[in-house]
C-alpha cells in the first residue's frame, strides 16, 4: 500500500536519524522562528513502504517546519516496512492489534524523544499518514490528543476500536485533515465518510477532501494542507 507517485528528485540535504526509537530522514526548518521553536510535520507511510517514500513531499511543507519521516518497526521484506501486520485476503482487512497498540505507543514515545532532541514547539506537533500511516494517526490523535495539535489522513480509516474510543469523549481537541479518493481500491472510501461522520462533531476542526487519484498523495491538495498549518 505504498504510494504510487513518481515525485520529483530530491533537491535538499537531509540527515539520518539514529539512536531513537525509530529510524527516520529529517529536513530541519530553513527559517528558523524568533522564539526559537520551529513546528513539526511527521510523516507517517504505508504498509510495504519505508521512510524514504513520504519524505519526498518535503519541499511541500512551510519552511518553517521540521519534516521528520519515520520508519515503521515492523520490517516485512527488503525496505518493506509496516505499523502492523494485516491481511485483506478475506475482503475485510484483518490486523494485529497487539502490534498496531505497541506501534501507535513507540510514536509517542518517539515524539517525545524528538521533543528532546530538536527546538520543536510541542504545540506545533502534526502527524501526516498516508494509508496505514493514516490509521495510525488517527489512533494517535484519538488516544493522545494533549500530544499532537493536528493529523493529516491520507487514503486511511479509523480503526474500530478508536470509532468507539472517541464516541465516549465529550470532544477532541485536534484539527484533522482527510484526504480520499472516491476511487480508492484498495481502502475504500466509505472508510473516510466514516471517519468524517464520527469526527465531526468531536474535533477541533475538520476539512474534507476528496481526489480521482486512487489511493495515492494527490499533489494538488498538499497546497491546501500547506494553508492550513501556515494558519
Amino acid at each position: 500500500m505504498s504510494s504510487l507517485i513518481t515525485y520529483q528528485s530530491e533537491t535538499s540535504r537531509w540527515l539520518k536519524g539514529s539512536q531513537l526509537l525509530l529510524e527516520y530522514k529529517i529536513q530541519e526548518p530553513k527559517d528558523k522562528n524568533k522564539s526559537g521553536k520551529n513546528p513539526v510535520v511527521i510523516l507517517l507511510h504505508g504498509v510495504g513502504s519505508n521512510e524514504a517514500d513520504l519524505f519526498q513531499l518535503k519541499e511541500y511543507f512551510p519552511k518553517n517546519y521540521y519534516v521528520i519521516s519515520a520508519r515503521a518497526p515492523y520490517k516485512f521484506g527488503y525496505n518493506s516496512y509496516g505499523w502492523y501486520e494485516v491481511d485483506f485476503s478475506t475482503g475485510k482487512p484483518v490486523y494485529n492489534k497487539e502490534q498496531s497498540v505497541k506501534s501507535k505507543q513507540l510514536i509517542v514515545q518517539f515524539l517525545n524523544q524528538l521533543l528532546d532532541k530538536y527546538d520543536i514547539d510541542k504545540e506545533q506537533v502534526y502527524l501526516f499518514g498516508f494509508s496505514q500511516g493514516a490509521i495510525m494517526s488517527y489512533s494517535v490523535a484519538v488516544n493522545y490528543p494533549n500530544k499532537i495539535k493536528g493529523i493529516i489522513a491520507m487514503s486511511g480509516r479509523m480503526l474500530e476500536e478508536d470509532q468507539q474510543l472517541l464516541e465516549a469523549k465529550k470532544s477532541l481537541d485536534v484539527d484533522i485533515f482527510i484526504s480520499h479518493s472516491q476511487y480508492d481500491n484498495v481502502l475504500p472510501y466509505s472508510h473516510a465518510q466514516t471517519a468524517k461522520g464520527v469526527l465531526e462533531s468531536k474535533a477541533n476542526s475538520i476539512n474534507f477532501y476528496t481526489h480521482d487519484k486512487g489511493h495515492s498523495v494527490d499533489l494538488e491538495i498538499l497546497r491546501s494542507i500547506s494553508n492550513m498549518l501556515k494558519s
